[in-house]
């Protein structure tokens, strides 16, 4: 299936950059599960979706052609504590994520949680800690991280942010 070769194209992409034990999870996805109808609707960040897949920067094509060719096919969704209670006035227009892998998304797991969020310019992810870990890539602009008491820093389209266990992000 089209949709399963361009999932493995990004997953194939994505997991040199990852730590070995998240790298494994990604190659072990079963893409071979049959994917949902393509959703309906967008929300309001999807308004960003083409500046981020036409993006340049170190190493981006590998992610983002496959990403562009899954575009059609991602339910851009919200987390309901954001819905309920958003953290910024703008904060709803210029958020949003959407499943790869896991629950909801293009293919099942079990293992592992794979998505895309997607933060329009100049919105904060608020400061939040889980025991899942997050494991981001700048697609396109520039971004900047802090962890904990740590002070900011500012990374380029390819770099990678990790936050392991209840570590705040």
């Amino acid at each position: 299936m089209c949709l399963n070769r361009h999932l493995g194209a990004f997953a194939g992409a994505l997991a040199p950059l990852l730590p070995q034990d998240f790298a494994a999870a990604v190659r072990a996805l079963d893409l071979t599960s049959p994917a949902p109808a393509p959703a309906s609707g967008r929300l309001p960040v999807c308004r960003f979706w083409d500046q981020v897949i036409a993006a340049k920067g170190a190493g981006n094509g590998r992610l983002l052609a496959p990403l562009a060719a899954l575009g059609p096919s991602l339910r851009w969704v919200q987390n309901p504590n954001y819905v309920a209670a958003p953290p910024s006035p703008d904060f709803l227009e210029n958020y949003g994520y959407a499943v790869l892998a896991g629950p909801g998304g293009l293919v099942a797991s079990e293992a592992l949680a794979l998505g895309v969020l997607m933060l329009g310019p100049g919105v904060e992810d608020p400061t939040h800690r889980h025991p899942a870990v997050e494991i981001y890539v700048v697609a396109s602009g520039e971004a900047e991280w802090q962890k904990g008491e740590a002070p900011w820093r500012r990374e380029p389209p390819g770099q990678i942010w990790i936050a392991r266990g209840l570590g705040q992000v």
